[in-house]
């Protein structure tokens, strides 16, 4: 049977109002938070697996990183529209469903977070990069956000 992490827009904008809420009470928040910072918290926690005092649970990690990516994207100015994000995830979940997250969960979702960071840095620091599929610069960043929703829902996965 197909499993859905989320399944209403409704729990896309509820998700991504704890993440703005985070943004202040973010540690480094009067630093520059860059996407370097981003990567390196992401390869962190993929390495110590939340051994660590940073984030008391998966869900904490996701909307701190959720909130830095929101963070990021009112520093550059980037367009982000709630409720058409929140549809946009949705429809693509219904694509994707759960199922590759459902033997990695967490870790999967953290692989996928890596990659996608990764992806962020090259398009910043090189222009010119070519753009695979048309995969432009704010379609990764929103990617990003994107896995920290169903990152933060992972616990409904049997």
């Amino acid at each position: 049977m197909t499993q859905y992490l989320i399944t209403k827009p409704e729990e896309v904008t509820q998700v991504l109002s704890l993440m703005d809420s985070k943004i202040e009470s973010l540690p480094f928040i009067n630093k520059d938070i860059d996407l370097k910072l981003v990567k390196g918290r992401i390869d962190c926690i993929r390495h110590k697996v939340l051994k660590n005092n940073f984030y008391s649970s998966w869900q904490e990690f996701f909307i701190r990183l959720g909130a830095m990516m929101l963070h990021i994207k009112t520093k550059e100015n980037m367009s982000f529209n709630i409720s058409e994000f929140a549809q946009f995830l949705l429809d693509k979940h219904k694509a994707y469903s759960a199922e590759p997250f459902v033997d990695w969960r967490e870790i999967g979702v953290l692989m996928r977070l890596g990659s996608k960071a990764a992806r962020l840095l090259n398009l910043q620091e090189d222009p010119d990069v070519v753009c695979i599929g048309g995969e432009m610069f704010e379609d990764t960043f929103k990617d990003i956000i994107g896995y920290c929703v169903l990152g933060y829902y992972m616990d409904r996965l049997n």
